[in-house]
């Protein structure tokens, strides 16, 4: 059993390749004429592909042996943030690699970008650093996290670059790998080859292509949805904390808000469900968490996203029941998404007790992108409901209804 470990846990290294271009999210695995059934990383290279991570060159050809490079591992980093691919200069990888570089700076400089001085392979040490620095530990990452682990229990470490020593050593910790041995070697220099980073990858926890924000030729400004809202019977305005809001009418919903702020982003509609009083009077109602509210919330969205606001509302059955974490490093439950050409960002707070949704303006890709860079957390708490104290408490907030 160890050395199956160990021989997976040299596989087990950073790799990213959809190569020359990115491959579209959630793709049918190709079927790759030099990836036989028989090949040992033939699961972890087609789960990639279905995935939308990696893709070959062309002719059925994946090229498992041959040695993976620091541009590809950007271009995956890239797909698996759902950061748009673009190239420069002739180069096919510059937006990614300038994105790892200067954004994420999961990257070091290795010169100006160009293939010469980043088509080029990709050693052990390099990859798990890219891959700590720029994703960490994926939401579905295998191996058992052993917290206890120091520098000294590898006996190579001093032979690790020194900047990349505190990620490795990260990586032992978080179980992302176990060496190369039973002596839990690194060997940092090593080169590897496109199986092994395929393999690293997916036992990391990352096998799906984030959704890349694509621009829409027609749609509502932010002012625009806000005084349809302002028009219709069922809202009222009046002066909220920050501004005027518009609150629902029908209080049995409990309370509900829309507002626009301006943000260091930029104009952003917000959708607020309560779970007391936003006035400060002490009074706790959680009515707009229950079916009634939930389903004005479900109106709203109706208006917002045309085409996608049953998705949108699934977000928020997702969040309050607690099963995903996505945003603002994940550490509470949260969805991001972009639908009808604007980012959704549905998130709880368990401080000031909400739930809020955060919409983009339209076409407001630079929000949308830099929001799904933010890196994920391992580290996920629950809500702190004041009808069930931790966790939004099924009975109180009726989530059997949707």
């Amino acid at each position: 059993m160890k050395k199956r470990m160990a021989f997976l846990c040299l596989t087990l290294t950073l790799a990213a390749f959809a190569l020359f271009s990115a491959p579209s999210a959630y793709a049918a695995a190709p079927v790759f004429t030099d990836v036989p059934d028989s090949h040992w990383a033939v699961g972890f290279i087609n789960e990639m592909a279905e995935g939308g991570l990696v893709a070959g060159y062309g002719g059925g050809k994946f090229g498992p042996e041959d040695p993976f490079n620091i541009d590809q591992m950007c271009t995956i980093i890239c797909a698996a943030k759902g950061y748009p691919q673009s190239s420069k200069d002739g180069y096919w990888a510059y937006g990614a690699v300038d994105y790892c570089l200067n954004t994420l700076k999961c990257l070091p400089n290795y010169g100006a970008i160009n293939k010469e001085n980043y088509s080029v392979p990709v050693t052990r040490e390099l990859a798990y650093y890219m891959l700590m620095t720029g994703l960490g530990k994926g939401p579905e990452a295998e191996g058992k996290a052993n917290p206890q682990m120091t520098a000294t229990d590898i006996p190579d470490y001093a032979s690790i670059d020194v900047k990349f020593q505190p990620a490795i050593l990260k990586a032992y910790q978080q179980g992302l790998t176990v060496g190369i041995n039973d002596q839990l070697e690194f060997a940092p220099k090593t080169i590897l080859s496109r199986a092994q980073g395929v393999t690293m990858l997916v036992r990391a926890g990352w096998t799906q292509a984030a959704e890349v924000a694509k621009p829409v030729t027609e749609g509502r400004t932010i002012d625009e949805i806000y005084a349809a809202f302002k028009a219709s019977d069922k809202w009222e305005e009046t002066q909220g904390a920050l501004g005027m809001v518009l609150q629902y009418k029908d209080k049995t919903c409990g309370t509900i808000e829309i507002e626009v702020r301006e943000t260091m982003s930029g104009k952003m509609l917000f959708v607020t469900m309560y779970e007391r009083s936003p006035i400060g009077d002490g009074l706790i109602d959680n009515s707009a968490f229950k079916p009634a509210g939930r389903q004005v919330v479900k109106s709203v969205l109706d208006e917002i996203f045309p085409t996608k606001s049953q998705d949108a509302y699934m977000a928020l059955k997702d969040v309050m029941l607690q099963t995903i974490y996505e945003y603002g490093g994940a550490q509470y439950p949260s969805a991001i998404r972009w639908y009808d050409g604007r980012m959704m960002v549905c998130r709880s707070n368990s401080d000031s007790h909400i739930i809020e949704f955060d919409i983009g303006e339209l076409n407001d890709e630079k929000i949308y992108n830099s929001s799904k860079a933010i890196v994920r957390t391992s580290g996920k708490q629950k809500y702190i409901s004041y009808a069930g104290g931790y966790g939004a408490d099924p009975e109180a907030f009726e989530l059997d209804k949707w």
